[in-house]
């Protein structure tokens, strides 16, 4: 970054390139739109090249990054506050329960072996608990178990102590554990 600073825009390149991935990776877990995740990643880019000339290593680039990132969809949910509501794949499509679930509706090429359908059952799962917890808390579960950052730098992202970092993930494992739980109870 350092070297962006100083105008070489070929390093520009090779940060977009080394973080692209983890950024739209952040943005699809939150909100899981592919679309808006895209745009999102390519706006903190646009928004880390016009502060080139004010940036200072007070951090690791990319806990600077994804400070940007954990803004940037603050002001995303903020202005979707005014939209609409954020749905997911398994809310119901229409005023009655005939219409099924978006997910019903997507094609599906070939049936899938046993193994593939719990499999999916279980992520569809974890993603849906994953989706009713607190933004708070789904913003430290997606730092530190999806993209594997440590607590010190979601403290840093976050701009929170470490030890609210450690409540809010404890808190969200043990909400996601418990609503898996609640899931496999009542299939059995």
């Amino acid at each position: 970054m350092l070297e962006v600073k100083g105008g070489a825009e070929e390093a520009f390149s090779r940060l977009a390139a080394r973080y692209s991935r983890p950024l739209v990776s952040f943005f699809f877990r939150l909100g899981r739109d592919r679309q808006v995740a895209e745009d999102c990643a390519q706006e903190v880019f646009l928004r880390v090249f016009r502060a080139r000339k004010d940036y200072e290593p007070r951090a690791k680039f990319r806990t600077y990054l994804f400070r940007i990132a954990r803004n940037l969809w603050i002001d995303y949910l903020r202005s979707k506050r005014t939209e609409g509501k954020i749905l997911s794949l398994s809310h119901p499509l229409g005023d009655g329960d005939d219409e099924g679930t978006l997910q019903e509706r997507i094609p599906v090429d070939a049936p899938r072996p046993s193994a593939k359908v719990r499999h999916d059952d279980l992520r569809r799962q974890i993603l849906e608990a994953i989706d009713f917890l607190p933004e708070e808390q789904k913003s430290v579960f997606l730092l530190c178990e999806v993209e594997g950052m440590k607590y010190a730098d979601v403290a840093g992202i976050l701009g929170i102590p470490v030890g609210t970092v450690k409540s809010r993930m404890h808190t969200a494992v043990a909400k996601i554990r418990s609503r898996l739980e609640k899931g496999f109870g009542s299939k059995q």
